[in-house]
């Protein structure tokens, strides 16, 4: 058995959580601490996908923009510093123990340390290359980079079994201007490859928007959701176009020379192509896809595609 647990930990969040304020921090509500969303594995397939997290957090970034664009809110911006100073920690930390739980007295001090007061996170993990049984529902093996950013996006907005739904509603906090996105992964006595996931969100408070931002704070601790004065509304990405749709390019790196070779494709098959791609430039991503040995590769051009390990991925 997997046990899918997901934390919000923001203003008030859905499990262990606080919410601060620059101007006046809330108190802490009483603890809540729903239900785990109990999640049974079945047995591994054959074929076993690894993700590439970088890759990744390209993708779940653009879904949780997408998300908010959705709803009406202007997009969060990928905060590395924050990733450095606690998201990948607490990720890392959770990988190690095999275990959720947020760590909000070194959280604090790592946010404050690099400039926010008001911030919050989501946690989570999920089993990759298995079949996952949620609740009564039998949920379809994660196998691709593109279905494990939608997958986690669609966990932490469903919210299955958290009556406040706060994971929602830290994905959705209006006063949320930043994010850091941490990935571990781990391989457990059962066979079975299990990703952790943090979600780190940082804004700033001022004079004037201090009340409204302390008033979200109290929402994300209140059972249910007001659709009402916030809207709520989720249209799952396509797995399939999620690369084009994202925005996201690829930067080459490569220290061995001044370029690196394009393929006509990325199955054993491939050849060169007859191009190249000079180190340092910036290509649109179109498609990726993983070979037969686990690899991943990015089509930049139609039948142009180049190896994954020279590019550093990102979104616009």
């Amino acid at each position: 058995m997997s046990v899918m647990r997901k934390m919000a930990y923001l203003v008030a969040p859905a499990l262990l959580g606080f919410a601060l304020s620059s101007m006046n921090a809330l108190p802490m509500p009483p603890s809540n601490q729903p239900q785990a969303v109990l999640a049974d594995t079945l047995p591994a397939q054959t074929v076993r996908y690894t993700p590439n997290f970088d890759h990744v957090r390209s993708l779940i970034f653009y879904g949780i923009n997408h998300l908010r664009q959705e709803n009406g809110l202007a997009p969060v911006q990928y905060n590395q510093t924050i990733t450095d100073a606690w998201a990948q920690k607490i990720t890392n930390q959770n990988a190690v123990s095999s275990n959720l739980a947020h760590n909000m007295t070194s959280e604090r001090q790592a946010m404050h340390s690099i400039g926010y007061y008001f911030f919050g996170e989501n946690i989570a993990m999920t089993p990759i290359n298995v079949s996952i049984r949620s609740g009564v529902n039998i949920l379809t093996p994660i196998t691709s980079d593109e279905q494990l950013a939608i997958g986690l996006i669609t966990q932490y907005y469903d919210d299955v079994g958290v009556t406040d739904f706060g994971h929602r509603k830290n994905l959705l906090n209006p006063w949320y201007t930043q994010v850091g996105i941490a990935f571990a992964q781990r391989t457990d006595t059962d066979g079975v490859t299990r990703v952790y996931n943090s979600l780190d969100f940082a804004g700033t408070s001022t004079i004037q928007t201090n009340n409204m931002i302390n008033s979200y704070v109290a929402y994300t601790s209140a059972i249910g959701v007001n659709d009402a004065q916030w809207p709520s509304h989720y249209t799952p990405l396509n797995d399939t176009n999620i690369d084009a749709q994202s925005g996201m390019y690829g930067v080459v790196h490569y220290n061995n020379g001044d370029a690196i070779t394009l393929w006509d494709g990325y199955t054993d098959q491939k050849i060169p192509s007859g191009r190249y791609l000079a180190n340092g430039t910036a290509w649109k991503i179109n498609s990726a896809e993983t070979d037969d040995h686990g690899h991943l590769w990015y089509e930049v051009g139609p039948n142009q595609w180049i190896d994954s390990t020279y590019v550093n991925t990102y979104s616009w």
